[in-house]
């Protein structure tokens, strides 16, 4: 899009912030949230108008630093009925912190980057964990205005619960009012831990995704064993119990790996119209292919998807690549949107890609070159918005 920065690419640099997400606003701006590139670490966020300049506006000076606690750290993001947007994170109350502590940290702000002071205290909430350390992955926000946090809780969770593979880690999911207070109504006094006793390692959360009907769709990369690991989905009821007629007793799961426990990466869990469920990624084979993975509405892997469920990107050039999101588009297909790192060894460049798969998993060939669209950008996508026909794909490097 000749009309987008220049000749369709933006790059800011340096870049006042870190990214970790990116979210977009009801009026066409993408902001850009994480953490400050210098000074005490807090939350962090710059605008960016719909031509891709800065919009130097935001905030006031065009960067938002919202300091919470000695330490924060801003993770996800997700925009809000009212226009607004509100941001997740983790961030310590220890004094002289250098690390995420103790609390689930969230801010609310309005469209011009100022906080929401009807949000919470002044526009920030916090959760503690006294005993332990939470991380704020995932973010969305449900059409009433609550919010839904997901991502882990690690330290003093349940140390006496033998049914954990990892004693000190459980997935964490919590839900609050539009206005910051817990939900009281979703879990125990609005937190819900989930059990993974099959997983070899620590468990967590970095997808959310939110069903037609209301229900909670978790996903996480998962290592199953000495040699296999791939994705993990978790559905809950709208309380927060365990939908059990979903997969295996709620849980459902795909191998993308029986040679290596490392690293299969999930990207995104993308909720069809038809209840079908997309997650796609990498898969942690020798060269780190973009992977997608189709559910039923029951929560069985879609044999009719790919090869028995699952279709990767092959035959790539690239050594590395992973999708970081995926739209579904018209005729059942499915745009995916990711990554590649592309030429020789050891500087290859970091492409933005994009995949056109049919119904059935296949690439579309009449998509740009043989079904695939690939942008050198020298930075890794993050995140993608798909708007009308318009597609703006965004992401960081160090």
């Amino acid at each position: 899009d000749q009309s987008f920065g220049e000749a369709g690419i933006v790059h800011t640099a340096p870049a006042p912030v870190e990214p970790a997400t990116f979210v977009r606003l009801a009026d066409g701006r993408i902001v850009a949230v994480g953490v400050a590139r210098r000074g005490t670490r807090a939350f962090a966020l710059v605008a960016y108008r719909r031509d891709g300049a800065l919009d130097q506006g935001f905030g006031g000076d065009g960067v938002v630093r919202t300091r919470i606690g000695t330490y924060a750290v801003a993770k996800a993001a997700a925009a809000r009925p009212d226009g607004g947007f509100v941001v997740a994170g983790c961030a310590s109350s220890l004094p002289r912190a250098h690390d995420c502590g103790d609390m689930v940290a969230l801010a609310a702000y309005r469209p011009d980057g100022s906080l929401d002071r009807r949000f919470g205290e002044r526009g920030v909430v916090t959760t503690s964990f006294p005993r332990a350390f939470p991380e704020a992955l995932a973010l969305a926000v449900q059409p009433d205005g609550r919010i839904v946090v997901a991502g882990g809780l690690f330290g003093d969770v349940a140390a006496s619960d033998s049914r954990l593979a990892f004693p000190d880690s459980a997935i964490l999911v919590l839900r609050y009012r539009a206005g910051g207070s817990l939900d009281r109504s979703f879990g125990r006094d609005g937190v819900v831990l989930v059990r993974a006793p099959d997983t070899k390692g620590p468990v967590e959360a970095s997808e959310v995704a939110l069903q037609a009907d209301g229900k909670i769709l978790l996903g996480e990369s998962a290592v199953f064993s000495l040699r296999s690991d791939g994705f993990r989905l978790i559905q809950l009821r709208r309380d927060g119990t365990l939908d059990r007629t979903y997969g295996d007793d709620g849980r459902t799961h795909v191998i993308l790996s029986r040679t290596s426990p490392c690293c299969s990466t999930l990207g995104a869990v993308v909720p069809l119209p038809d209840g079908r469920t997309i997650a796609a990624g990498q898969d942690s084979e020798e060269k780190r292919r973009m992977a997608l993975a189709r559910f039923t509405a029951t929560g069985a892997l879609d044999r009719s998807f790919g090869a028995d469920g699952v279709a990767v990107a092959a035959g790539q050039e690239h050594a590395w690549a992973q999708v970081v999101d995926a739209f579904p588009v018209e005729r059942g297909e499915i745009l995916a949107v990711g990554w590649a790192n592309v030429g020789p060894r050891p500087r290859p460049r970091a492409h933005y890609v994009l995949l056109r798969l049919t119904e059935a998993g296949a690439l579309d060939r009449s998509f740009g070159d043989d079904g695939r669209v690939s942008t050198p950008t020298g930075v890794s996508a993050t995140a993608a918005f798909l708007e009308r026909r318009r597609l703006i794909v965004a992401g960081a490097a160090d």
